[in-house]
């Protein structure tokens, strides 16, 4: 059986609003890094468009956060595929040197 590791609660804030979680152990940090992250994208959204109201900006936060996520995603199975066609590669070479 895998081991799930060891789970504590932490509270994390989001703009002005405390959440109480419950994360492994070894997440803690990064889970608190992720919190910080949007309130950062939320606190530039609201200095750049003075007009909307705490709602908006979260969800535009999300949407940002989504976005550089999904732009990651993609970078990472581009080089997968990168990786596996070198492989493919790699075995013909060797395959047509083996033959000569």
């Amino acid at each position: 059986m895998a081991d799930e590791g060891n789970f504590i609660k932490i509270n994390v804030s989001i703009v002005d609003k405390s959440y109480a979680l419950t994360v492994k152990e070894e997440e803690e940090e990064l889970v608190k890094n992720a919190a910080l992250l949007v309130k950062e994208r939320v606190s530039n959204l609201t200095k750049q468009y003075q007009s909307g109201n705490q709602k908006d900006y979260q969800s535009m936060a999300l949407l940002l956060l989504a976005v550089d996520y999904l732009k990651i995603s993609q970078e990472k199975g581009q080089l997968d595929d990168t990786e596996s066609l070198l492989e493919e590669m790699d075995e013909k070479l060797a395959t047509f040197f083996e033959e000569k």
